[in-house]
């Protein structure tokens, strides 16, 4: 996040001293970009053949979205929901307005992915990641907690490194516990012996001979 926040003044001054030509000529700063940048010629490519192509949008957005060009990527994803609403594209608007700390556009935006579809879980867990960052504690345990419900596998920090960092997860992996397996408040007894009681399955008895 440290990396992120150095890059932030350097893109802000290529955009200062950019603006005036880009008001002379008509483009915004994606248009400036996307005639500039070798890594989104493909990407380029599709859209100037096909500029209703929502999902395009949303690759171009997430390509400058991971390089820090915020204002950019931004443009990238308005384009895409306006084009088709789609709540993976919603959701990404969302994050990079969390990324920038506006709090209220990124709630909106997740909202309306949850919206589209209730049980996208990667939403959910960015709809707590923006009540973490306003110190909701209680939205952000909700939330969390029912995006791992949704998806357990969010909480292996393999596929979402993020959670090395949530220091709401002891609270939810204690909610999580209580209402499953933690709900019993008595432990469960066996009438079986043996293996049949730690839940392997009986052996098979030996074939009769013939006489």
């Amino acid at each position: 996040m440290r990396i992120v926040h150095r890059l932030i003044p350097l893109a802000c001054l290529l955009a200062c001293a950019a603006a005036p030509v880009l008001a002379e000529s008509g483009q915004t700063p994606l248009d400036q970009v996307l005639a500039q940048d070798a890594a989104l010629a493909p990407l380029r490519a599709v859209v100037e053949a096909e500029p209703g192509k929502a999902c395009a949008w949303n690759e171009i957005g997430k390509s400058l979205a991971r390089r820090a060009f915020f204002e950019e990527a931004q443009e990238a994803f308005e384009r895409s929901v306006q084009l088709a609403d789609d709540p993976v594209a919603w959701n990404n608007l969302g994050s990079l307005h969390l990324t920038r700390g506006q709090y209220g556009a990124a709630r909106s935006a997740i909202q309306k992915a949850i919206a589209l579809d209730p049980n996208f879980a990667l939403a959910w867990y960015d709809l707590g990641a923006v009540d973490q960052a306003q110190l909701h504690y209680e939205g952000a345990v909700k939330n969390y907690k029912r995006a791992f419900e949704l998806d357990p596998k969010l909480a292996d920090p393999m596929l979402n490194p993020a959670i090395v960092n949530n220091i709401y997860m002891t609270a939810i992996r204690t909610m999580l516990y209580q209402e499953t397996v933690g709900a019993l408040s008595l432990p469960l007894g066996s009438t079986c012996g043996g293996a049949a009681a730690a839940g392997a399955p009986p052996a098979a008895s030996a074939p009769a001979h013939a006489p």
